[in-house]
């Protein structure tokens, strides 16, 4: 079913020859052994649909085995309210064999693991929404701005298609709609209902440890709720953006990379502090969504520090072509704003940011973007209570 499912939504959208990659997927997803593993291949089924752009696709084990047609709009899972929605399969209970704090896919794995076949009772304690950092904030939004600018880049180096973009853009507003599809509107009710499903509780507040297999919830309400771990507490609280000490930085209200990818308008002006793969990603999709000027303001003598030297190098060269300006070796001594504001997640926080820079020279944007790395959410998890101790880094 799912061979026959991918094949009728690449025809519909006109792509020849890939029908043989959902062939080879329903092979794989007969052969291996475990619900769990299934549901993970079928997920890559989905993330390789995305990368070829039919969008979101059922993927739900009982709509493949209806006899509904399957739609390219259709949605992984079932859209509903989250206002609606308790999170709770048994809202009273307070004794759990595993409690998971953290919502995010290692957390939702660890649940699902944990009750997959053995009978064991699985609860996750989610503050904001069920899916975490990569559904809503990273990696499906940074996708979903990316491929439109990847596809117009790709016709415009293509002798025949590029002589019919006659000098046409994007167009801003339908790239912003798609991801926002793509990343549900922020509406998590769908994994909450998966999770139910599943016999995963969800309980949503800020989780942590009192003692020995016991968690504190503080609920939206502000009131408490204690939870007990038959067997263990798992923590997966994930990481925030970091912010560097940088004099005058965080008064300026930063874009982190919640706003980058969230955007809801786009600045004519961005300097963006670092150079891995955040900062490189969103500067490609702000110069293709019309950002005019676009500066790179990275410490180290190369871009994308983690991989090989060569794929910094290239990167570099590509963002240098096309008119972003990458300044290495540079490092932030000061950045002042004109009249900072708390504008929320996408809109611009204020008006117009100087950056200075150690040597004296410095940049002038619209907007500041800081993608100076990751710092983990291990502060007040109470770790203290179970003898834990985290280093000043917070690992």
């Amino acid at each position: 079913m799912l061979s026959h499912r991918l094949g009728e939504l690449w025809a519909d959208r006109g792509v020849p020859g890939r029908s043989a990659l959902g062939s080879w997927l329903s092979v794989v997803l007969v052969a291996v052994a475990g619900v769990q593993l299934r549901r993970q291949l079928l997920m890559l089924a989905v993330v390789l649909l995305e990368a070829y752009g039919v969008g979101r696709v059922v993927a739900d084990h009982e709509k493949f085995n209806s006899d509904q047609p399957a739609q390219p709009w259709m949605r992984l899972d079932m859209v509903g309210s989250v206002a609606s929605m308790t999170g709770s399969v048994d809202p009273d209970r307070t004794e759990y064999d595993v409690i998971v704090i953290g919502g995010g896919p290692p957390g939702e794995n660890v649940a699902a693991y944990a009750g997959d076949g053995s009978g064991l009772s699985a609860v996750i304690v989610e503050q904001e929404l069920v899916g975490g950092e990569c559904s809503y904030w990273a990696c499906m939004p940074s996708k979903a701005l990316l491929r439109p600018i990847e596809v117009l880049d790709t016709a415009r180096r293509l002798p025949g298609a590029r002589q019919a973009l006659d000098g046409r853009t994007v167009d801003v507003a339908a790239v912003l709609a798609r991801r926002d599809a793509f990343t549900s509107h922020h509406d998590d009710s769908s994994q909450v209902q998966w999770a139910n499903g599943a016999g995963i509780d969800i309980v949503r507040g800020r989780g942590r440890l009192t003692g020995d297999r016991t968690v504190g919830v503080t609920l939206p309400g502000g009131e408490t709720r204690t939870l007990t771990a038959r067997h263990a507490v798992v923590l997966a609280t994930g990481t925030r953006a970091s912010v560097p000490p940088i004099d005058g930085l965080r008064e300026a209200l930063p874009w982190t990379s919640r706003d980058v990818t969230n955007l809801h308008e786009v600045p004519r002006r961005v300097v963006v502090i670092g150079g891995g793969v955040v900062a490189c990603e969103s500067v490609t999709w702000l110069h293709g969504l019309g950002a005019e000027q676009l500066t790179v303001v990275e410490a180290s003598q190369r871009l994308l520090g983690r991989t090989e030297p060569f794929a910094g190098e290239l990167v570099a060269e590509q963002l240098g072509k096309v008119g972003i300006h990458v300044r290495l070796g540079a490092r932030a001594a000061s950045v002042r704003r004109e009249g900072p504001r708390d504008t929320g997640e996408g809109p611009m926080h204020g008006g117009e940011v100087t950056l200075t820079l150690e040597d004296g020279t410095s940049v002038t944007a619209d907007e500041i973007v800081v993608a100076a790395g990751r710092t983990p959410n291990s502060d007040d998890l109470g770790l203290e209570t179970v003898g834990v101790a985290a280093n000043e880094h917070g690992y």
